[in-house]
């Protein structure tokens, strides 16, 4: 009879035990993978609509291949004729699912701005290494750190100002960026648009629309991941990096961006920013990409409404969103461009070429 109830105490031990475990570390890593995989493991391909040269009469591209970490990426320097001399170097940083070709139009307007402007794909995007993708969120950091002290380096950039123009992945990495010191010492000024503060913020608004809930479950274990693939950089924070900068940046987020929303933003932690050089703007109606015309993405959202869901197949999520939303519209929508909102941003890093920090 002993013998008898110590089995079935045993057992429920093990039960409890067993569930216990379950619920809080074999889900929850189980969890983890799903979501890292999903996301991050697929190389981003060229986007179904894409840009080129062609369209920009005068825009020259030079190639260059630089080092980040345990990848080489693709790089190039913008010039556009007649305009010259330069007023400082521009280094445009793209956003996830897409390459440098998705933010040509931006490349062009700085370079007829005289602008030397430094364009390139992170890691496991178009032309750059990585094949298993982009790794994660926080790679971009790593990228553009790389790209930075790379530009500052070459003969092009030399007697230069160095600026960074960062937009959605790149508006986090561009912010977050500022925490490393040797960054700051080299940066004239930043520009981060439709950037998130905390790369878990959007993983977890993302999951949950994919998985449900149980995604709040892994939180502590996509840290843990992040730690032990990135170090430090997994704690940074954009209006960290802000602070801890000493010049000038110029956040700006819509209210209404339905692909970062602005509970996420930067922008929206203006009042934890202690940088007095730090310019925040929040604006009303311009969606995701402000820099594009109002007009533009009102036809890109009637040009997909109704449409059936592009098949993810093998694609990588954050690209399929783009090629989902995308493919029903026009080029010259897509990358329609609308300078007066690009003139009030170079507005900003013409005045501080001027400032002393």
């Amino acid at each position: 009879m002993k013998k008898t109830l110590i089995t079935v105490v045993m057992t429920i031990l093990g039960v409890i035990v067993y569930i216990l475990l379950g619920w809080t570390i074999i889900i929850p890593v189980l969890v983890t993978k799903f979501i890292l995989e999903f996301f991050f493991t697929r190389r981003v391909t060229q986007t179904i609509i894409c840009d080129d040269n062609k369209f920009y009469p005068g825009l020259t591209e030079d190639p260059r291949y630089f080092q980040s970490k345990d990848h080489k990426l693709y790089g190039a320097f913008f010039t556009h004729e007649g305009h010259k001399p330069f007023k400082g170097v521009m280094i445009v940083s793209h956003g996830i699912g897409c390459s440098h070709l998705n933010y040509l139009q931006v490349i062009d307007y700085f370079t007829r701005k005289d602008y030397l402007v430094f364009a390139f794909d992170m890691t496991g995007c178009c032309k750059s290494e990585g094949d298993k993708g982009m790794e994660g969120l926080q790679r971009s950091i790593i990228d553009l750190r790389s790209a930075i002290l790379f530009v500052a380096n070459q003969p092009e950039a030399q007697g230069l100002d160095l600026f960074v123009f960062g937009h959605s992945w790149s508006g986090y990495a561009s912010a977050c960026v500022l925490n490393d010191d040797e960054v700051c010492s080299k940066v004239k000024a930043v520009a981060t648009l439709s950037g998130f503060n905390n790369p878990w913020s959007i993983m977890k608004d993302q999951g949950i629309k994919k998985v449900g809930s149980i995604v709040k479950l892994a939180r502590p274990f996509a840290h843990i991941y992040g730690k032990l693939k990135f170090g430090n950089i997994v704690n940074y924070k954009g209006i960290k990096g802000i602070n801890h900068y000493k010049g000038p940046v110029f956040v700006a987020h819509s209210t209404d961006d339905k692909t970062v929303e602005y509970r996420y933003s930067i922008e929206r932690l203006k009042d934890k920013c202690t940088n007095p050089l730090a310019e925040f703007h929040t604006e009303e109606g311009l969606g995701h990409t402000l820099y594009r015309p109002v007009e533009s993405e009102k036809a890109i959202d009637a040009a997909r409404k109704g449409k059936e869901p592009l098949a993810l197949g093998n694609v990588n999520v954050f690209q399929w969103f783009m090629d989902d939303r995308y493919r029903f519209s026009k080029r010259e929508d897509v990358f329609g461009l609308n300078e007066k909102y690009l003139d009030k941003v170079e507005d900003f890093f013409e005045r501080s070429r001027g400032v002393i920090c």
